[in-house]
This record gives C-alpha cells, structure tokens and sequence, in this order.
C-alpha cells in the first residue's frame, strides 16, 4: 500500500485537494519552474499555458497518466517514481521524474503502459494537460512535440541504465545513486522518505535499506531520523554511487545542452 509521505514544508503548505493554484509569474511555482516548459520559445509557451492546470500532488498518491482527462504531467515541486509492476504486484523503479521532466507519451502510453506504475512519492506542484489539449498540442506545435520526444528518449535511457544498475551495483551504491538523483530535484539537503519506501522503489527488502543507510550514517555522509534523510556530505555520496548517477545526468542533460 502506497505511503503517504510528502516533502511539503511549513511555509509552503499544500492546498485543500482539488483546489486549483493561481499562475503567479514572481513565484517559485510558476509554469517555467519545469525545465522542459521552460524551454519553450515564448510564443510556443503562449499558446499552451491556457491549457496547464495547477494541481498539487499528495505524496502515495497513485496517479493515471494518459487515460481519463489527464494527458500529461509537468512536475515542478513533486516527484512521481515510475514503476515497473510484476504479477504478484511487486514493484521496481525505473524513472523518477521531477521538474526536469513530464509524465505522458512514454510514460503512460505505448509499450511501457501496460507494466507502470506512477507513485507521488514527493509532494507538491505540478501541471495537468487534459488529453485532447495534449494531442492537438503535440499535432500543432513541432516545436512541443520535439521537446517531449527528446525527454521520452531520455527517459527510457534511464531505464536502461537502472536495468544494468539493479544488476551490478551494490545496494549502497544503488542508495547512494538515488538519494543523489532525489535530492537534485528538492531545495535543500532534506529527503522526506521512510526507509521501507526506498526499499520498495529498490525492489529490495527494508533490513538491506537499514543496512546501507546505516554505513553511509556512520561516515558521516547522511544523517537519518524518524523518516527524514538529510545529507550532510554531497561529495562523498557522490564517491559512494554507482557511475549510474553520472550516465542519468548526462541522458537529462543532452535535453537542456
């Protein structure tokens, strides 16, 4: 059962659910606080932003993407994990996606549909696109429908880089790798996750979690406490990841370059 665990801090407190968010261009929650939206030319973002609708996402939330009316979403606060989920409804990520990013063509649609999962698992902003304002979008606008085809590409190079990573890399590394990637979309050096959250998302049982949190603590590099993570040294977690953290930053990067 999904967790409800959010990254919501007290002077920014999430809306009553439903609620829509006004577009304010001074606030750190504006549309181009998602990198791909920001990488719209002006004239491009114009004709899309009637079309975008605030919605705060609440961490455990499970959300449906490229079915019903939601088309696609753009984080900017939140981070959706996509999942891969077996028969007897294990679970493993194999994206997470925040506001470098969107949820939508590959993501909800084609060959990966039938086997993903997307769990809020930190809460926040993002923008919802209705299905037939996306698919007019994506027809009309070359320019939108390129953006979106390089993040998908992107997209599934992560997951072919966590294929080789579950594979290989210790499962400090694998900690390491992802409290990194984490952290990279957050402000601060804070992570708002259970340890038996992490486990899940790992697709490995919480005592292995303990284990390597425990190391990474006792040198030094992270601090735990009573669900919340809070990295002490970058660098040095830097040294301990897999070079997978490197290689999914560099699939991101080859967007924005």
């Amino acid at each position: 059962m999904a967790r409800n665990v959010t990254v919501l801090r007290p002077e920014m407190p999430a809306p009553e659910p439903g609620r829509a968010l006004a577009f304010d261009p001074a606030d750190q929650c504006a549309p181009l606080g998602n990198r791909l939206l920001a990488r719209l030319s002006p004239a491009a973002f114009k004709q899309l932003r009637s079309q975008l609708q605030p919605t705060w996402l609440l961490g455990g939330e499970l959300v449906e993407i490229g079915s019903g009316n939601t088309g696609a979403l753009f984080p900017v606060q939140a981070i959706v994990s996509v999942q891969t989920v077996l028969a007897d409804g294990c679970a493993v990520e194999f994206a997470g996606i925040g506001r470098e990013g969107y949820l939508g063509t590959a993501t909800g649609a084609g060959s990966l549909k039938c086997a993903r999962r997307c769990l809020v698992h930190a809460g926040g902003l993002a923008y919802r696109m209705p299905t037939e304002a996306m698919h007019a979008a994506i027809a009309k606008q070359g320019e939108f429908a390129a953006l979106l085809s390089d993040f998908d590409t992107a997209l599934l190079g992560q997951a072919a880089i966590l294929c080789g990573c579950y594979r290989r890399h210790s499962l400090e590394q694998q900690l390491a790798r992802w409290l990194l990637l984490t952290l990279e979309r957050l402000p601060g050096n804070e992570i708002v996750v259970t340890q038996e959250m992490i486990a899940n998302l790992l697709g490995v049982r919480r005592e292995g979690v303990t284990e390597a949190a425990g190391r990474l603590q006792r040198a030094g590099i992270i601090e735990y406490r009573r669900g919340h993570v809070f990295v002490l040294q970058r660098d040095a977690l830097e040294e301990r990841a897999c070079e997978c953290a490197a290689a999914i930053r560099a699939e991101i990067g080859r967007i924005y370059n």
